[in-house]
């Protein structure tokens, strides 16, 4: 599930399975995945 994260959050920690993931390296992953022309997130199955 999409969190909304405020500014000064920096981090996301997931309570699930501990999954943690820092906000500028996150998005510059993100970044590259579009340039790439590839996605990171699992196919939606709706």
């Amino acid at each position: 599930p999409e969190v909304k994260l405020t500014l000064k959050d920096r981090t996301y920690s997931c309570d699930s399975c501990g999954f943690t993931a820092d906000r500028d390296e996150n998005a510059a992953l993100n970044v590259l995945a579009v340039g790439l022309g590839c996605s990171l997130r699992s196919p939606s199955t709706a």
